[in-house]
């Protein structure tokens, strides 16, 4: 498909909320990916189990506030976990719409070899982390977020983690644990033949470990996660143009839960998110900064 139909084809039903993928009323078979990445913590409450806990730490994820680099808010929605590719009926904003990364002169931190022996470089995913709290919001300023209560399809993965209390056992007094998640993203050499490429990952730390030490180990995480998109597009012979990765991660304190989310909606757009008297479309040709003067209320 071409680029300007999937944006045009991905506008929903709504004024002021976005949607999710494949529910009534939108304006095509677009879609638009959105990127984020968020963490949360709760302490443990003895009047609550600790299935409810685990809840409550991913509601917190959900919500973004907590985490350090800030979250983009994507509460209140049925969220429905599906295999990762953003296919050539799909867009990633901020990438392919409301560009904020191309006029940034980022450069690559690291290169992969990917099909064929040919390099693949490799970038920081803040600038499209970015853009997706620019469209959805946070939750205290909200954007266009998802319709609250909408059933919504997500490149998913979330990782919770319970640090017990040091009444329960003293050896652990002071000491916290950490939880983090991770995401890449491979941009298709020849969009109208390849998908783009998530990839997932969460997981745990000891506990017990130094926040110096978390540093250290997390910071490793985005390298491994380029090398795999690597192995990948080496696998079936699939050429992408670059990649971009990012982790985020969170310290979990004695008697506490964390959890790490990443999650991609598959949205579309709300109607207000779209510049008033242009299509879509047009948003292709905008940077992130251009389409905020545009659509943002003052």
């Amino acid at each position: 498909m071409d680029l300007k139909d999937v944006v045009n084809g991905a506008v929903g039903p709504f004024d002021d909320y976005c949607d999710g993928y494949g529910n009534p009323g939108a304006s095509g078979n677009g879609y638009i990916s959105v990127i984020t990445l968020s963490t949360g913590v709760v302490e443990q409450n003895h009047a609550i189990d600790k299935g409810l806990t685990d809840i409550i730490a991913f509601d917190r994820a959900e919500a973004g506030y907590q985490t350090k680099a800030g979250g983009s808010y994507i509460g209140q929605i049925n969220m429905i976990q599906a295999s990762s590719f953003c296919g050539l009926n799909g867009a990633i904003w901020g990438y392919h719409l409301a560009d904020n990364f191309s006029q940034k002169n980022e450069t690559p931190y690291c290169e992969v070899v990917g099909a064929y022996g040919k390099k693949i470089p490799v970038y920081d995913m803040q600038p499209l982390i970015d853009a997706g709290q620019a469209l959805f919001g946070t939750r205290d300023d909200k954007k266009f977020p998802l319709l609250p209560g909408a059933s919504v399809l997500c490149a998913e993965k979330s990782h919770s983690v319970s640090v017990p209390n040091i009444s329960i056992k003293p050896r652990l007094k002071g000491k916290v644990g950490f939880v983090w998640c991770a995401l890449g993203l491979a941009i298709a050499k020849n969009r109208n033949e390849t998908a783009n490429l998530f990839m997932e990952d969460t997981g745990e730390l000891d506990i017990g470990l130094s926040e110096g030490e978390a540093i250290r180990i997390t910071g490793s995480i985005p390298y491994g996660m380029a090398e795999s998109i690597a192995t990948i597009s080496r696998n079936q012979k699939i050429e992408y143009e670059m990649i971009f990765t990012a982790h985020r991660w969170i310290p979990v304190p004695p008697g506490s839960v964390g959890c790490a989310l990443v999650a991609c909606p598959y949205s579309v757009l709300a109607k207000n998110a779209v510049p008033k008297g242009e299509d879509a479309a047009s948003i292709i040709d905008m940077t992130l900064d251009e389409w905020k003067s545009k659509v943002y209320k003052e």
